[in-house]
């Protein structure tokens, strides 16, 4: 088994690890590399990005991700993606300040004291809309970032399929959510968001994708929080999940 870790974009870790593979040992062309073990740790795991196609090296193996949809962001299968009859989907890794905090470590009487205690109703924080590190001030300009985003050609042009801007305008001062929106500052406290503690208040924690599928809804069950998984824009095909 071979186990190799990439980035988010350009695939070219994995096609120099599968041409070093089959010509250093002889397990893989023994097997066309079906006895193979690959992680993917890319938001959107296997699937075909503008950088390259994984469906040559990875097509026989098997993935271990944390994405487990079987389509890309378009909501149409993609090659390679991942296949439910031998792709295994896993918890993304979380940091042991996270961890150390979780509400499960208590006595039961502690743990259900805790749960009882938590205030808040709804908790997201995140971008809305593509680019991330784009800002804007008003609605209106956070309407036409969002807009222009999702309607432009390319690979990340449907972020979040457009549900993280309709949830947050819809829902965004409803009473006893806290809904962050770091591309939209005024939606944020003035103090630095202690995201740790602001998911231990909470009830339910928003877990929409956003370029794949990412740490947040295995972060909040760590801490208590019930996610609220939204994939589907009600206009497209949904996102195939595999779990």
């Amino acid at each position: 088994m071979r186990f190799v870790q990439g980035a988010w974009g350009n695939p070219e870790v994995y096609y120099r690890a599968a041409v070093y593979i089959a010509s250093a040992y002889p397990f893989w062309n023994a097997s066309s590399g079906a006895d193979h073990i690959w992680t993917v740790a890319r938001d959107a795991a296997a699937c075909a990005t503008p950088w390259g196609s994984l469906l040559d090296e990875l097509q026989n193996s098997t993935i271990l991700s944390a994405w487990g949809g079987v389509t890309g962001l378009s909501g149409r299968p993609e090659e390679r993606c991942f296949a439910p009859d031998r792709d295994i989907a896993v918890p993304g890794a979380l940091t042991h300040a996270a961890v150390s905090k979780s509400p499960f470590l208590l006595a039961p009487r502690d743990l259900e004291a805790q749960m009882r205690s938590r205030t808040t109703q709804l908790f997201f924080i995140g971008a809305l809309c593509w680019k991330l590190d784009v800002k804007v001030k008003t609605m209106q300009q956070l309407e036409k970032k969002c807009k222009e985003s999702y309607g432009a050609p390319g690979f990340l042009s449907r972020y979040s399929f457009g549900l993280r801007y309709e949830i947050f305008k819809l829902h965004g001062s409803a009473s006893g959510f806290r809904l962050y929106a770091t591309d939209y500052p005024p939606s944020l406290p003035r103090h630095r968001v202690a995201v740790n503690e602001e998911i231990l208040r909470a009830r339910f924690c928003l877990c929409p994708s956003g370029t794949g599928w990412g740490m947040r809804v295995f972060h909040v069950l760590a801490l208590g929080c019930v996610p609220v998984l939204v994939q589907h824009d009600g206009v497209h095909p949904p996102v195939a999940q595999a779990f």
